[in-house]
């Protein structure tokens, strides 16, 4: 069985890999567990997906309230996970948006600057290669953006006209890695038909199910569109050694 073992910044991320991996991958696949720090060390149990039959074991750990960062909390277990506890990957996921340098947040353009940083944490490491980190510019909500037909699943009136022409954001052909708060932008959307995003569990959940994972894994259109989303879902292929022939194996 592989065992691939994420650090994510929050819930929503928690959430959004749970659904890509069961769309993606299988749910018959799969066995996962969700944590959440509490505190530096304590945490509690979010979700538990037994399966004996699973061929690939899953645990994602939010570390939101731990008061650590997924680059301390990488730097400080990587080894005792890969070497120790058998996983054969680590797949770190935070958004560039609030990622700071002495206390200062920095410039999309330093992107390059942050990876290179904290990969040079694990350079002379026998596992540097089984870890993987991952920044979204700026947020995972530009992810979301990629999928403007997921609004109308939402409310029929919030069409890509519609957005356009009310807040001039237009989703398919602007560079959506350069909006600079992309949560900001999905909550003015949706306050269009009178529902808000404010990251909480039931509006995270909201966007996850009506995501089209076929298009944002399999179309290579959007793969292209977006950096991050693109490093991201090679880093997906790499560790679960998935091809064309066999993504979203229950849908295609």
């Amino acid at each position: 069985m592989k065992k691939v073992f994420f650090f994510v910044e929050g819930q929503t991320e928690s959430i959004f890999i749970d659904k890509l991996l069961n769309e993606y991958i299988g749910n018959h696949n799969l066995e996962l567990k969700i944590h959440k720090y509490v505190g530096q060390y304590q945490i509690k149990k979010v979700l538990v997906r037994e399966n004996p039959t699973a061929i690939y074991e899953v645990r994602i750990y939010d570390v939101s309230s731990s008061g650590s960062t997924v680059i301390s909390k990488i730097k400080e277990t990587a080894e005792s996970i890969l070497k120790n506890k058998g996983y054969d990957f680590i797949i770190g996921l935070h958004d560039l948006y609030r990622t700071k340098i002495n206390g200062k947040n920095i410039e999309r353009s330093e992107k390059k600057k942050v990876m290179d940083a904290f990969m040079k944490l694990f350079q002379n490491k026998d596992f540097y290669d089984r870890i993987k980190y991952v920044l979204a510019i700026m947020e995972i909500e530009a992810w979301f953006l990629m999928d403007a037909k997921m609004f109308c699943k939402i409310d029929s009136s919030l069409t890509h006209n519609f957005i356009k022409e009310k807040l001039g954001y237009d989703l398919i052909n602007d560079d959506l890695e350069s909006y600079k708060h992309p949560s900001k932008i999905i909550d003015e959307i949706f306050h269009l038909c009178g529902k808000s995003y404010k990251k909480h569990k039931d509006e995270s959940y909201r966007i996850s199910h009506n995501l089209d994972y076929a298009d944002l894994c399999c179309s290579n259109e959007l793969i292209n569109k977006v950096e991050s989303w693109k490093y991201f879902l090679n880093c997906i292929n790499l560790v679960f050694e998935l091809g064309c022939d066999t993504r979203l194996q229950s849908k295609v």
